[in-house]
């Protein structure tokens, strides 16, 4: 629930609710001038811009914020103020050439503290922990070190494309379990999924829903952030609920396969995994090897499901696109060949089709918010410390002057120079999808290299066609919250003849 996670009915509740909003009001009109010449939606007394700020489709209201007031828009919350980002060179101005200042991260009091979610790499202010997290990933899961995991990528995406003869339906659940077992087999080994994977797949998906939901909401303690003492029997208050779940979640996420997996090593008996090959590394700490291993499935499961839902999506919609990497498939690997990462590396048209697709359809059209650990001065306009920013992926990714005119369009040709001569010019879709600057995701090349070769697998075997022999819907419905795939994909895998 938002901030309306207390009765207003509640005279006690209210009387700490005033106090402090009105206290954080005072504050604030002592500050320097905020962006101020920054336009944006009125703001509210007290409440600022809470009541306009959407519960749901951020994309498409910051969309129409865009059309009103322009790239940058400026909204007022209750102690703070937020910059959305419409345009992509605004985005790497500040997120990526001025890291040093905008890389740090709100204090979600919800998540952070009350989930206890503030150890991930997600949430975790710039500091020694952080980057001792993040030279975790670029070991294990980096440029030089992920072709260690093709061979098991490649035979779970068969063993997907088993799973999905004669399938008719939505296939989101079949692609996050296969997926879920890939990044659970390369953590933790192939024993513990034996033993445990399919629980530890459940509950993760659980925790990115959840943190999902609560990225999407305004909540109470983070906006009166003394609240967060309340007990939890306090009339009114649901926000304690949700957070005892998410710490429960967080806690097993965290700490129990990680106990298993060594375990197994002291006894001598561990097979291979992240954990058991690197625990005795000098240069990684048991600790961060164990946070960064519990947080490769949200950095990498949901993503990339979603993006191969979304690529789905885009072949059923365009079957003339879908023949065509087909026939570059049929080409390079050879017709009824399983295709590996080293035979679809000439697999050029696949490649600008799936770029297509995350251009048009990226799985977060908005990003996590970063937050200036300094104040700055940008475009004339002084902005204090603590100014949250917002980057819109999705117009940045359908931008005219950056995509040209045909920007709504899916067209992969525009990604391949004998088609445009300016394709070379063009913006790398995969970082804005990743994110900019310090904060990019640290597991991008895992969900990189599933996406690839899962949809060469998929796309070689079937053709992807509507349900029941009947046409090509007009449209479909998408969902609203922070991940952006068709709320119920209905398609048929047909086994190419």
């Amino acid at each position: 629930m938002s901030v309306l996670d207390i009765k207003p009915a509640i005279a006690g509740g209210i009387a700490i609710l005033t106090a402090s909003v009105l206290a954080l009001y005072f504050r604030n009109s002592n500050r320097k001038p905020g962006p101020e010449t920054f336009p944006g939606p009125r703001p509210d007394f007290l409440i600022a811009n809470i009541r306009q700020f959407p519960k749901s489709h951020w994309k498409d209201v910051f969309k129409a914020w865009k059309d009103e007031y322009g790239d940058v828009v400026h909204l007022r919350l209750p102690g703070t103020s937020m910059l959305i980002l419409n345009r992509w060179e605004d985005a790497e101005e500040l997120l990526t050439k001025r890291a040093n200042i905008w890389s740090g991260r709100p204090a979600n009091h919800m998540v952070n503290e009350l989930m206890e979610f503030g150890w991930s790499v997600l949430q975790m202010q710039p500091s020694h922990p952080f980057y001792e997290m993040r030279k975790v990933f670029r070991k294990v899961l980096g440029p030089g070190a992920i072709g260690d995991y093709d061979r098991l990528i490649e035979g779970a995406s068969q063993e997907l494309v088993k799973d999905l003869a004669s399938f008719s339906g939505d296939p989101l659940s079949l692609i996050q379990d296969s997926i879920g077992k890939v990044i659970v087999t390369i953590s933790y080994g192939d024993d513990l999924w034996r033993d445990q994977g399919k629980q530890l797949v459940q509950i993760n998906t659980e925790g990115v829903d959840l943190v999902t939901h609560v990225f999407g909401q305004i909540w109470l303690p983070n906006i009166v952030p003394i609240t967060r003492f309340l007990p939890s029997w306090f009339p009114g208050l649901t926000f304690p609920k949700v957070a005892k779940r998410g710490r429960e979640i967080f806690h097993t996420i965290r700490y129990s396969p990680f106990e298993v997996v060594k375990n197994a090593v002291d006894r001598g008996e561990a097979d291979f995994s992240v954990i058991s090959k690197y625990i005795d590394d000098p240069e990684i700490s048991k600790e961060s090897l164990r946070d960064a291993t519990a947080m490769m499935y949200f950095g990498a499961v949901d993503t990339t499901s979603t993006s191969l839902a979304n690529f789905l999506y885009h072949m059923l919609m365009f079957p003339d696109v879908q023949k065509k990497v087909q026939k570059e498939l049929d080409d390079v690997i050879g017709r009824g060949n399983a295709p590996n990462m080293a035979s679809i590396q000439t697999a050029k048209y696949l490649k600008a089709a799936w770029e297509e697709s995350l251009r048009l359809l990226p799985p977060f059209p908005t990003s996590v918010p970063h937050i200036s650990l300094s104040e700055d001065h940008w475009k004339g306009v002084y902005i204090p410390q603590g100014t949250w920013i917002l980057s819109n992926f999705s117009w940045m990714l359908r931008d005219p002057r950056i995509w040209g005119e045909d920007s709504t369009e899916f067209k992969p040709e525009r990604f391949l120079p004998e088609f445009n001569p300016h394709a070379n010019e063009l913006k790398d879709v995969e970082s804005s999808v990743f994110g900019f600057g310090r904060r990019i995701c640290p597991g991008r090349y895992l969900a990189e290299r599933n996406g690839i070769i899962y949809a060469a697998a998929i796309m070689s075997a079937y053709d992807i066609v509507p349900l029941n022999g009947g046409p090509i819907p007009t449209s479909v419905e998408f969902t609203g919250g922070q991940i952006l795939r068709p709320l119920k994909l209905d398609i048929h895998f047909s086994l190419r003849k």
